[in-house]
């Protein structure tokens, strides 16, 4: 054995910037509850296992909200309701919608008296004066408590103590339990600090309040991953505000810490060439981490994997690389996303133990593949840091003491901060140029491209505009410029954006709005002037969300497998199902499915955010009219179990993309699935698959109702089902003829 693999965690910690100005408050506690539950757990269990290194990022303005804590000069509004000895009917509407905020399993209903006021609030139906003064009293109790990780309601005896009463809590008990969680949001930052400076940890940045840089720098480097993506109407040329982001970090990150981070996790990791080359101007940043589809895409390579997950060939990912960073170069670390979602996402559903043995044997395996290589080779997990672990048992406790116990006892796997890696191993091999993306599918529609997003980008840029008119100026004092030139920053956080776009959704999506609008306002007042009346007007509630939509009119698209949305402007599409938090998985291929009919045919379309080669996609068809016949028979394909309705025409069409051929099959009773011939055209691009199946051949025609379903296979193994659950819905009705037949 000449190396032992070398795995590097990094754990990134950010929420967003909550402060109000107007107010003086934070406007979600997501912060302090995180601190309680999260920020100091995840290191407390790391200081327990000395051999086993990590990096941990660190947004400034994250550390800046849990600086505002410690001081106690700013609260949040939950903090200060909680300790309010009545509470007005607005009160209790915000309370209500936000106090159930928690794991419902694994928090919750760990707790009899906490699991019982959900019940009552069930019960209520919505009549918030039906529950008296004990039922709001506990639920603020013990919401704050269920928020504090488990091992310091068991270790601190005055929280253990309230723990044990359950119920009937005072004003005072609730004070206590906020002073509590003062206290350890007070050592939180000390403990990073002081596992820093004993090497076991390394702490990593990112720009200040959090932006997409490729953007800021130039939008239109968006249509780079993205080409058909519909920008908006202002081009952003911002490089100045994104140097800003990356110097402040700095400075901050090292007033903080004690020394600047040679390290950087860009926002949502994302990158562009021209943002490499922004970093000359910041030479403590050494190397910077992003997602393995921006090297695949950097190096014109596919990243292939078995059904198990495991790269054929590990070695272009498991390795740093220099790229270019104006006249000088920087190292570049890759996350491995298929790893960094199992523990995002996957392992939440097994037991802790269960988990971290899958993991480690992984990494056994990855190492038994490279062992004999004469070079070292280095694999980075690099995943949020704070919000997956409410769903693990235990807050991931034991998920995390079991895999270090493992890492601490082997000698095949060897973790590492990124940086002690590349002190002993540096780069072999140089990336000619960077490509644009993020690690969300390795491209930046997740901010901006749709309505809500560009109109927001547009109300950012003529409020820039107003700035840089008043600065150019020379009217304003500075001290006011200064103030302006933070709620813009602020502003330019990619927070803000992420709620705007369609898969993102949550409770607070109005709240979102409201404080990135906050922002623009901000920068007036500090300059003196007057809020437009177009600050003041929602985006949020101009333009919905929407992740589906049926046809408008007749289609009649070329199939050419060409990316241009024109000829598909009328149909009907699926998105994958949404986030409704602040994680979304990074590996998800299906973009979205098109579809759409005219007098004779059934269009599809099927966008992915990389290549489908050595994928087969299965397409069911089923007819809908009759629902009262009930399911008589299942047929069964690479183990998907598909429903066939007595009496009524069922279809299969298979395809595979990398030999281009599409074949269809059809359900008959006592017989299952059986070739049907004919109808079917398939054109396939690098990232789109078209289909047009003749109506005739489906059995189907105008005035009949489809049930449609996809399922992607690799390997034989199921990677990816639209929709997740059920089917989408066809109907073939008369309508307008929009467009000519080619």
């Amino acid at each position: 054995m000449r190396h032992p693999l070398h795995v590097a965690f990094v754990w990134h910690m950010h929420q967003p910037y909550y402060l109000d100005e107007g107010s003086g408050e934070y406007l979600l506690p997501w912060v302090r509850l995180h601190a309680t539950k999260d920020y100091l757990h995840m290191v407390e269990v790391l200081e327990d296992y000395p051999r086993v290194h990590a990096t941990f990022n660190m947004v400034p303005s994250l550390v800046e909200q849990l600086q505002g804590y410690v001081r106690g000069d700013i609260l949040d509004r939950a903090w200060k309701v909680s300790l309010q000895e009545r509470l007005s009917p607005e009160d209790k509407r915000f309370v209500d919608s936000l106090f159930f905020s928690a794991n419902r399993d694994n928090s919750i209903r760990s707790y009899p008296r906490y699991w019982q006021l959900l019940r009552v609030r069930e019960e209520a139906r919505g009549d918030l004066d039906l529950l008296g003064d004990s039922y709001w009293r506990d639920l603020m109790a013990w919401f704050n408590l269920a928020w504090i990780d488990p091992t310091w309601l068991r270790r601190d005896p005055a929280l253990r103590a309230l723990v044990a009463k359950g119920s009937h809590f005072s004003q005072q008990d609730v004070a206590t339990i906020l002073e509590k969680q003062q206290e350890l949001m007070a050592v939180t930052l000390t403990t990073y600090r002081r596992l820093q400076n004993r090497g076991q940890v390394e702490l990593s940045a990112s720009p200040y309040y959090h932006p997409i840089l490729p953007l800021l720098i130039d939008s239109n480097c968006a249509t780079e991953p993205s080409p058909w993506l519909q920008l908006p109407t202002v081009r952003t040329h911002w490089k100045q505000d994104a140097l800003a982001h990356l110097r402040e970090a700095v400075s901050y990150h090292e007033g903080v810490f004690g020394r600047p981070p040679a390290g950087l996790w860009p926002s949502e990791g994302s990158v562009s060439q021209e943002t490499l080359d922004l970093l000359a101007e910041v030479p403590e940043i050494r190397w910077v981490a992003t997602d393995e589809a921006i090297l695949a895409k950097s190096l014109g390579l596919s990243f292939e994997r078995n059904g198990w997950g495991y790269l054929v060939d590990p070695r272009p990912l498991y390795q740093p690389y220099y790229a270019r960073r104006g006249d000088s170069q920087v190292a570049m670390v890759f996350r491995d996303h298929y790893l960094s979602d199992r523990v995002g996402f996957q392992y939440q559903g097994m037991s802790g133990q269960a988990a971290a043995e899958d993991l480690m044997f992984r990494f056994v395996a990855i190492h038994e593949m490279i062992k004999d290589d004469p070079q070292p080779y280095l694999l980075s997990v690099i995943l949020d840091g704070e919000n997956c672990w409410e769903h693990y048992e235990r807050n991931g406790e034991t998920f995390l003491r079991a895999l270090y116990e493992m890492l601490s006892s082997s000698d095949r796997v060897r973790t590492v901060t990124v940086s002690e890696y590349l002190n002993e191993f540096p780069p072999r091999q140089q990336i000619p140029r960077v490509a644009t993306g993020s690690w969300i599918n390795g491209n930046l529609e997740t901010w901006i491209g749709e309505d809500t997003q560009n109109r927001a980008w547009e109300y950012l840029a003529r409020t820039r505009e107003s700035y840089a008119e008043a600065a150019e100026g020379g009217k304003v004092p500075l001290e006011r410029l200064e103030e302006a030139w933070r709620a813009m920053m602020a502003a330019e956080g990619s927070d803000w954006f992420w709620w705007y776009y369609s898969h993102n959704v949550s409770d607070q999506d109005e709240l979102f709005d409201r404080l990135f609008r906050h922002n623009l306002a901000g920068v007036y007042r500090a300059l003196g002037e007057s809020v437009p009346d177009w600050v003041g007007v929602p985006i949020i509630s101009q333009l919905p969300k929407l992740t589906s939509r049926v046809p408008t009119g007749y289609i009649r698209p070329p199939l050419d497998g060409d990316l241009s949305p024109a000829p598909w402007s009328s149909a009907g599409y699926l998105d994958p199902k949404g986030s409704t938090g602040t994680m979304q998985q990074g590996s998800a291929l299906l973009r979205r499915l098109y579809f759409g009919h005219d007098e004779r045919d059934l269009f599809l379309r099927l966008e992915s955010h990389a290549s489908l080669k050595g994928h087969v996609v299965d397409l069911y068809l089923s007819r809908l009219e009759g629902t009262d016949d009930q399911c008589s028979e299942t047929g069964a394909r690479r183990g998907v179990i598909v429903q066939a309705k007595s009496g009524i025409a069922c279809r299969e069409i298979t395809l595979r993309p990398e030999t281009l051929s599409a074949e269809m099959s059809r359900w008959e009773e006592q017989v299952g699935w059986v070739r049907a011939d004919g109808g079917v055209r398939l054109a396939v691009g690098e990232t789109a698959l078209d289909l047009a199946v003749q109506l005739d051949a489906l059995e189907m025609g105008l005035g009949s109702v489809a049930g449609l379903s996809l399922v992607l296979f690799k390997d034989g193994l199921v990677v990816q089902r639209l929709p997740e659950e059920g089917e989408a819905v066809i109907e073939f009705s008369v309508m307008g003829d929009e467009c000519d037949r080619p």
